[in-house]
């Protein structure tokens, strides 16, 4: 007998998930500032980034 597959939307990795919800409270400045800088796709990159290294060689 043939094998049934899944139904639905096949599952995503976990690095490619996102499953995590982040929720700060800010002013509306601040917020107006997250939205003009691309909001949600803006945080992604950001935290996606490598920290710099400080001048000195000291992390």
């Amino acid at each position: 007998m043939e094998e049934k597959k899944p139904r639905g939307r096949p599952t995503l990795p976990p690095e490619v998930g996102q499953t995590a919800l982040i929720r700060e409270r800010v002013t509306p400045a601040q917020r107006a500032e997250y939205e003009a800088r691309g909001g949600k796709a803006w945080l992604v990159q950001a935290l996606a980034r490598k920290p710099r290294q400080k001048k000195g060689g000291e992390a």
